[in-house]
């Protein structure tokens, strides 16, 4: 399994080649330089200026093509005609025209896929078509995937071509049946090997509903093998989808992991307790109500998320959910009167709209969705409105009733290239209420690491609550109680610089082009949000920090070193 010796590892190594980058860009010629700056700049106040691709390309560097992709779809015409470049030119154009959605070029990319002889190439343009396929390519696109799957082509093809369907359905809801020609058997028996293409495979079956078919003896067996750790987390949440009978027995036995030491079993326990929200029997509905006793925190969250999920819910939970409305931890009292709002119980809206006007600021933020939810929640938000407030909290209600009347964010100013590019390497430490958190930020995403350092030496950071820490996927901060929280100004997007693994920081947005203040800290390998949120940084100490976080938590101070 993969451990948290193992996550510092990697970031060593990622280091070592953000210092080689670094140190290959200090050598380049001074007209080189010159242009890199510039056309950075452009990309990042968004201004299309096809010679100054061209120029870049011929002067600088291939990479300008991917990074051009950011300006969106006026940048696709500019890059299409590299696809018929050398195969280093070919292999960025591919990339640009996934960040840029160039849907157009499906048929060109796919052909791609087929017939080129480099396998490079021929593996880019397979993850190209996670971003420009759509539903009326979608039989050509699974045709395509499956003809690799069936090849002896290497496996980081094999997986570069199932990321790719992954990242194309990822949202879209769909069932097996919607997906004519994929032989899901074929890739089940590639989700339970170990390796990359394991947990490609296993990644893209989690994205499907109504998976009831698989066998689940096999799942259970390679799930309690040794497996990394992120592809077990993937085959315990598979397993929760498949029915009652199937998965209790197994699942119950992971579930048990959360008292182990062993951080890599509690990150599978976690997807444990969660696929028991699916089920409706007694077995695992008598452990997550012992649960409610004995687990710590993050588990007993994940027990009153679970019961109210289950079918089976009955006025025991319920009063028992009640019980923990009044827990001293605020995370707890949060998810349990969630729940009870969901349930449709009269008395919870009552206790929101309180929360709303006297509670916390974590918990009056809470409140605003739950009470969204429903007509009469949202009547209670209009009260509110009409009544004197809060300003922090009357901005943020406004916002939900109704997002038109909030005026758009101001646009961060585009610095100088050099000035956002001295971020790389920077090291933001989060004194948080849990210890700290020590960021680096990336060579790759120069714009955004200068944003979230000045963030950092302003005190903008300072008293940032970690609003949404959801275990098993993110823990997100940037909810502050201060009215300047709402001109930070937003950031602009710079996909492609890593993957979302365990450890890396991203930035939340409501929408390209909308980051602002708020970020996450990825608690597992999130694939699907590769290419849709600006990876920014890495853990490189306090990730077990990370891990114990509580929704309602607060970062005391951001401090920013070399």
């Amino acid at each position: 399994m993969i451990t948290t010796k193992n996550i510092y590892k990697k970031q060593l190594f990622a280091a070592l080649l953000v210092a080689f980058s670094i140190f290959a860009a200090d050598s380049l010629p001074a007209h080189a330089q010159s242009t890199q700056s510039e056309f950075m700049e452009a990309v990042d106040e968004r201004r299309n200026d096809p010679a100054l691709l061209k120029k870049a390309v011929e002067e600088w560097d291939n990479r300008a093509l991917r990074l051009w992709g950011l300006l969106g779809a006026d940048a696709c015409d500019a890059i299409r005609p590299y696809l018929k470049s050398s195969d280093d030119v070919q292999t960025n154009a591919l990339q640009g025209l996934a960040n840029c959605r160039d849907t157009a070029s499906y048929a060109q990319i796919a052909n791609i896929a087929r017939t080129s002889d480099v396998p490079g190439v021929r593996r880019e343009a397979l993850a190209a078509l996670a971003f420009t396929s759509t539903e009326k390519t979608r039989t050509d696109h699974v045709a395509l995937v499956m003809d690799v799957l069936r090849s002896e082509k290497p496996e980081t093809e094999k997986a570069a071509a199932i990321y790719g369907l992954m990242q194309s359905i990822t949202y879209a809801g769909l069932t097996p049946a919607d997906l004519p020609g994929l032989d899901i058997n074929l890739v089940f028996n590639l989700a339970i090997n170990p390796g990359k293409l394991g947990f490609e495979a296993a990644y893209l079956l989690t994205r499907l509903q109504g998976l009831k078919d698989l066998p689940p003896d096999e799942l259970a067996k390679a799930m309690l093998t040794d497996l990394p750790t992120e592809q077990a987390f993937l085959l315990a949440r598979l397993l929760g989808r498949l029915g009652n009978e199937e998965a209790v027995v197994p699942l119950r036995i992971v579930a048990g992991w959360h008292t182990s030491h062993e951080l890599d079993k509690r990150r599978v326990a976690v997807s444990a307790m969660q696929g028991m929200g699916t089920l409706s029997d007694p077995i695992t509905g008598a452990f997550l109500l012992q649960m409610l006793d004995h687990a710590e925190p993050e588990f007993h969250q994940l027990t009153l998320a679970a019961l109210v999920a289950r079918s089976d819910t009955d006025a025991l939970v319920q009063e028992r959910m009640w019980d923990s409305v009044e827990n001293e931890r605020p995370w707890l009292s949060v998810t349990a009167l969630e729940g009870l709002v969901g349930l449709g119980d009269p008395k919870a809206l009552d206790t929101a709209a309180d929360w709303l006007a006297t509670g916390s600021f974590y918990k009056a933020f809470r409140a605003v969705s739950m009470l969204a939810g429903s007509d009469a929640g949202r009547s209670r938000l209009q009260a509110y409105l009409d009544a004197p407030s809060d300003p922090v909290r009357a901005r943020i209600v406004k916002a939900t009733l109704d997002p038109d009347s909030i005026p758009a964010a101001p646009v961060r100013p585009t610095v100088p290239y050099v000035e956002a590019a001295a971020s790389d390497g920077r090291l933001i430490t989060l004194e948080t209420s849990r210890g700290d958190i020590v960021i680096e930020l990336i060579e790759g995403a120069p714009y955004t690491g200068h944003a979230f350092l000045s963030l950092a030496r302003e005190g903008a950071m300072d008293g940032m609550v970690w609003h949404r820490v959801i275990p098993g996927f993110v823990a997100q901060a940037g909810q502050v109680d201060d009215m300047q929280h709402f001109n930070h100004g937003t950031i602009r997007e710079e996909w492609g610089t890593m993957s979302h693994e365990p450890g890396t920081v991203g930035v939340a947005t409501a929408g390209p082009d909308t980051g602002s203040s708020q970020f996450f800290i990825n608690l597992e390998h999130n694939r699907h949000l590769d290419g849709r949120y600006t990876v920014f940084g890495r853990v490189v100490s306090g990730m077990e920090v990370a891990y114990k976080l509580q929704e309602g938590d607060s970062v005391l101070r951001a401090t920013t070193s070399e």
